[in-house]
């Protein structure tokens, strides 16, 4: 299989939550450069952390997708130029040393967010990401930056009443689920 198709394959398993197309695409001590900002879970190496990933990003945005627009690959590495879209339909969570930092309530806002991703290879294996994305972007599509008053005010409210609270301990709670389904299944996928 060629290593981009693997690459597209994994973002698939991003998408989906498949654990086997995970387990097929990622190497056991795959690392995300990117998981800092997202749930504990999503650090953890493999195929699990890949997956605790995709549960916290479809937990903020729904109907995801990807849409590869260049993908050039040499012996090391395999970079992609995608766009990201979706729709804002869930809390957005953010973390900092693996805490809530930040909960933007759901907007019902599209976001289309170009991004490049680089692919970390040992040979036919994928062992790490890293990715420059459009975050501002991003947050200016779902209304948070500029601050839209009527978004603040929710935001405000949210932390008031413990729903922001409830929201990251959700989050925490489906990228935790992924990474256990996948730390289960992977030995079976593997066999």
């Amino acid at each position: 299989m060629d290593i981009r198709e693997k690459v597209r394959l994994q973002y698939q398993a991003l998408l989906t939550g498949d654990v086997a197309l995970a387990v097929a695409t990622t190497a056991p001590d795959w690392a995300n450069d990117e998981a800092e900002g997202e749930p504990p879970a999503c650090r953890i190496p493999g195929p699990a952390g890949l997956l605790a990933t995709g549960a916290w990003m479809r937990t903020a945005f729904s109907d995801l997708r990807f849409v590869e627009h260049v993908s050039v690959a040499d012996e090391h590495h395999v970079l992609s130029e995608i766009t990201l879209s979706g729709t804002h339909t869930g809390p957005f969570t953010v973390f900092e040393d693996g805490r809530l930092a930040q909960v933007l309530p759901p907007t019902g806002q599209p976001i289309a967010v170009r991004q490049f991703h680089l692919h970390r290879l040992r040979g036919e294996e994928i062992i790490g990401h890293s990715a420059v994305r459009d975050d501002l972007g991003m947050l200016t599509q779902i209304g948070a930056f500029p601050p839209d008053p009527k978004l603040l005010a929710r935001t405000l409210a949210w932390r008031i009443t413990g729903r922001a609270a409830r929201a990251g301990r959700d989050a925490v709670a489906r990228a935790e689920a992924a990474a256990a389904e996948a730390t289960r299944d992977a030995e079976v996928v593997r066999g």
